[in-house]
This record gives structure tokens, sequence and C-alpha cells, in this order.
């Protein structure tokens, strides 16, 4: 990391205390974001105090963050320690990643099932991604979302115009062998097969 003169460094982090902003947030934590910021934006102190006093709001606010009632202290706790292995010095990442993971669990939690789809098909790709990604709901979240809508969309495909009904049933038929479980796959295979026999055929 590029030195700085001290004088530069304590004076923000002097600033930064006049105005509250470090108030129980520990020394080395300050100077630590002071001078990291002071290294990337070195002729733009505005953007120096914009984004120092975001990260010692994220770090309070983490520092006193105990966790919703309705997610398991562990599953917490994990989360908590991977984003602060992954962005060890950047607490706004952390505070965004591990708010946006705790909302996805806990909407996750809550669905048990989808109108339109059958139980096993959406326990199934449940089970799929919650093995695939253990501790990340937000993938979880967003995967299962999109695999919904795509096996939705495939019960109320009807025969597109200009394919003949033989080969929309081949096409559906091949893809379904080949991605028995993967209805996104499905369909934007059977999308792109589509839109091909129709422009070869104009």
């Amino acid at each position: 990391m590029k030195a700085f003169p001290y004088s530069v460094i304590i004076s923000i982090y002097v600033f930064s205390s006049q105005l509250g902003l470090a108030q129980d947030v520990p020394k080395d934590v300050v100077e630590g974001l002071t001078e990291i910021y002071a290294e990337k934006y070195p002729d733009n102190f505005s953007m120096q105090k914009v984004l120092i006093e975001g990260q010692i709001e994220s770090y309070k606010f983490l520092a006193r963050w105990s966790g919703p009632d309705d997610v398991p202290r562990d599953v917490f706790v994990k989360l908590r320690e991977d984003y602060y292995e992954k962005y060890p010095e950047d607490y706004s990442m952390q505070k965004t990643l591990v708010q946006g993971q705790v909302e996805s669990y806990q909407h996750m939690s809550k669905w048990k099932s989808e109108d339109g789809v059958p139980d096993n098909v959406f326990k199934s790709i449940r089970a799929n991604y919650e093995r695939k990604y253990p501790h990340d709901y937000s993938m979880q979240k967003t995967l299962v979302e999109g695999q919904m809508e795509s096996y939705k969309f495939l019960q109320n495909w009807k025969t597109p115009k200009g394919v003949p009904n033989a080969v929309f049933r081949k096409l559906r038929k091949t893809y379904e062998e080949k991605y028995p479980s993967d209805y996104s796959m499905q369909k934007t295979l059977v999308e792109s097969q589509v839109e091909d026999y129709i422009e070869l055929h104009k």
C-alpha cells in the first residue's frame, strides 16, 4: 500500500472524529479506511470523506447487528464470517451482501410451494440448488425463481406459428430428455431452435 504522510492520514481521522463518525470504532479501523481511500482518491477529498463515512456507518451497523430472530444463529454467523473473509476492509460490502443473504434466507424459509408447479417438481428443484449452493441463499433464490418461471412457461407453451407440430414436439422431447430437471435450459434451447427454424424457413 502506498505510504501517505502521517499528517494527511491523521488530519482526516481527526476530521471524522470531530463529526462523531469514529465514536465506538477502533482507531486502527478508521486509520486503515483513511489510508485506503487516500490511496484510491489522493486528490478527491470529498470522495474520501463520503466513502469513509459510509464505511464507518457500515462498521457500526455490523458491530451491533446480532441477526434476525427468524435466521438460525449458525447460519447468520457463517454468513458474517464468509463475507468478512472475502472483504475484510470493506464493511459496506459486507453489510450489503449479508443483508441480501439474510433476506433471501427468510424468503426461502417461507417458500413452501409454487402455484402451477407440482410439489415434487418444486421440492426437487429446491433440493438441487440447496446441494449446489448450501450457504448462498441469494443464488438459491435466483435460480429457483428462474426454474419456476421456466417450468410454468413450458407447461403453457403452444406450438409457435411457422413451426410444424411434429418439429416442435421433437424439440421439446429432445431437450426434456437431455435436461430433465433443468427447465430453464430446456426453455432457452428450445426457444433458440424455434427461432432458427423460423429464420431458415422464411
